[in-house]
C-alpha cells in the first residue's frame, strides 16, 4: 500500500514539476510559480529516495559480477553511459552550442533587453503596506528606504513603484527598487480593462532616465545616440562613501485603474529628496513634487502642476530615508 502511495505521489509531483518547469521557461518570472516549482522538486527528491529505499540490491545486481551475464550490462556500457550524461551536464553548464540555442528560446533570453535586475548588494522586502529597501557598501549597510502605503489595498493590487538615485547633473546612478511585475515584463495588465500596457506608459519618468544610461530604449533596441558611458557603474556605493557629491533620490508611483474627473487613469506621481553628505542629518522624507502626465512618455519631463490629481496624491503615507555617511564617520573618528 505504501509503495502505491509513493508511486502515485511520484507521478503527480513529476507532472507538476514538468509543467511548472516548462511554464517558467516561456513566461516572465513569477515568485509563486518558482516557489511551487522548487518545493515540488524537494518533494520529488524525497519521494524518489523513498522509492529507492530497499532497491539497493537491485542496483547492486546490475553492476555485480554475480548477475546473469545476459542481463548484466558490460562495464564499458556503464562507463559510456556515465560519460554521455557527464558530457550532457558539462554542455548545459558551459552553455555550449545546442544548449545555448535551446536556452535562447526561453522568455528571459528573448526579453533580456527589457528585464531589470537590481544590484546584488540591495536587499528588498515587501510585506503588507510596507516596502523596505537597504543598500550596502563594502563596509556595511549605508542606505535604508522605508515606504508605507496609506491604505490596505485588500484584494486589489498595490501601486507599482520605481526608486532610483540621480547625480547632481541629472544622470541616473542606480535603480534600487522596481516592482516585481515590471522587472520581468515590459507589458502588464493595466487600467480598468486590464489592457496589456507598456512599462514606458506606467512609469515613464524612470523608464526615460533608465533608457539614457542603459542605451536601451523602451522598445528594447540599442539607442546609439544616448548610450551608457563606459565609466558608468550603476551603483550608489561610490556616492555613499564620498562627502563631495550630493545626489537626489526619486520614487515614481502609479496605481492601476485610478480615474478622476480630469484623467481617464491618473498618471504616475513623483517623490524626491536631495541627499547631501555635508548635511548633519541622517533622516530624510521624500516629498511629492510632480507627475508624469502629458508628454512625459516621450520627453521624460516632469509636470509640476498637481492640481488635476486627486487620489493619486494620497497613495503614500511616508517614504523615509536613512543614510549613514561613511566619509563623515571616518572624519569624526580622526
Amino acid at each position: 500500500m505504501i509503495s502505491k502511495i509513493v508511486n502515485y505521489s511520484l507521478l503527480l509531483n513529476f507532472l507538476v514539476l514538468a509543467i511548472t518547469g516548462t511554464t517558467r521557461f516561456f513566461v516572465p518570472f513569477s515568485l509563486s510559480l518558482s516557489r511551487l516549482h522548487i518545493l515540488t522538486g524537494f518533494c520529488l527528491a524525497i519521494l524518489v529516495a523513498l522509492h529507492l529505499k530497499g532497491k539497493g540490491r537491485y542496483y547492486l545486481k546490475i553492476i555485480s559480477q554475480k548477475s546473469e551475464k545476459a542481463k548484466k550490462p558490460s562495464s564499458g556500457f556503464l562507463l559510456g553511459l556515465t560519460a554521455a550524461w557527464l558530457l550532457f551536464w558539462v554542455v548545459a553548464w558551459k552553455g555550449w552550442p545546442v544548449a545555448e540555442q535551446l536556452i535562447n528560446l526561453g522568455y528571459e533570453a528573448r526579453n533580456r533587453a527589457h528585464i531589470f535586475r537590481p544590484s546584488p548588494d540591495v536587499a528588498r522586502r515587501s510585506e503588507g503596506a510596507i516596502i523596505e529597501v537597504a543598500k550596502r557598501t563594502e563596509e556595511d549597510t549605508r542606505l535604508w528606504i522605508d515606504l508605507e502605503w496609506t491604505e490596505d489595498f485588500g484584494d486589489s493590487e498595490p501601486p507599482v513603484i520605481a526608486i532610483w538615485a540621480e547625480s547632481k547633473n541629472g544622470t541616473l546612478i542606480e535603480t534600487v527598487f522596481l516592482s516585481e511585475e515590471l522587472s520581468f515584463a515590459d507589458e502588464v495588465p493595466w487600467g480598468i480593462n486590464e489592457t496589456n500596457t507598456r512599462r514606458k506608459y506606467i512609469l515613464p519618468i524612470w523608464r526615460h532616465r533608465y533608457s539614457i544610461v542603459s542605451g536601451i530604449n523602451p522598445d528594447g533596441e540599442i539607442d546609439l545616440t544616448s548610450g551608457a558611458t563606459p565609466k558608468h557603474e550603476f551603483t550608489l556605493s561610490t556616492n555613499l562613501q564620498s562627502k563631495d557629491e550630493p545626489f537626489t533620490l526619486y520614487a515614481e508611483i502609479n496605481r492601476s485603474a485610478d480615474p478622476n474627473e480630469v484623467w481617464e487613469d491618473q498618471p504616475s506621481v513623483i517623490y524626491a529628496v536631495r541627499l547631501n553628505p555635508t548635511d548633519i542629518q541622517s533622516y530624510y522624507l521624500l516629498k511629492l513634487i510632480g507627475h508624469a502626465g502629458g508628454d512625459s512618455t516621450t520627453d521624460g519631463m516632469l509636470n509640476y502642476d498637481l492640481s488635476s490629481l486627486t487620489s493619486s496624491k494620497k497613495l503614500v503615507e511616508r517614504i523615509l530615508v536613512k543614510v549613514d555617511w561613511l566619509a563623515l564617520e571616518k572624519e569624526v573618528e580622526e
